[in-house]
């Protein structure tokens, strides 16, 4: 009886951890290395990057390394939301204020974004406006 209670709690870890649509924040070294790869890629970047996985996909906020002309930014209210088929990620973009180490550290965030199910559209809205990704990779 016991052992079969073990298994019941053992699948259920395994495949209920994840039944809704959530994130967390992500270290960038702490990720698998084809996520790693994109990352190196576009870290020198300011933008949006999307990275889709089988299970999940990644969304990394980069605010250093402006072009020409434009402010430095940094990032916070992170959030995700589904609606039928589609997926809205909603984050707000302030500009960097240079004497603030805090808002400095927030300037490139990476969030694993854990799918429930398949979604047709992976939309984002910057500061309440539509915002689409610079670039869209994945496996």
């Amino acid at each position: 009886m016991k052992k079969l209670l073990f298994v019941c709690v053992l699948v259920f870890l395994v495949t209920g951890c994840h039944s809704e649509l959530s994130f967390s924040e992500m270290k960038a070294g702490k990720v698998k290395k084809e996520v790693q790869s994109f990352l190196e890629s576009v870290e020198q970047d300011k933008g949006l990057y999307l990275y889709q996985a089988d299970t999940a996909f990644y969304v990394f906020l980069n605010g250093k390394n402006p072009p020409e002309g434009e402010e430095a930014v940094w990032f916070n209210d992170f959030d995700v939301k589904s609606d039928g088929d589609i997926v809205t990620i909603d984050y707000d973009e302030e500009k960097l204020d240079t004497s603030d180490e805090n808002e400095a550290q927030k300037q490139q965030r990476l969030y694993k974004i854990y799918r429930d199910k398949e979604y047709d559209v992976i939309k984002s809205m910057k500061n309440g406006e539509s915002k689409s990704f610079d670039i869209v990779s994945g496996e």
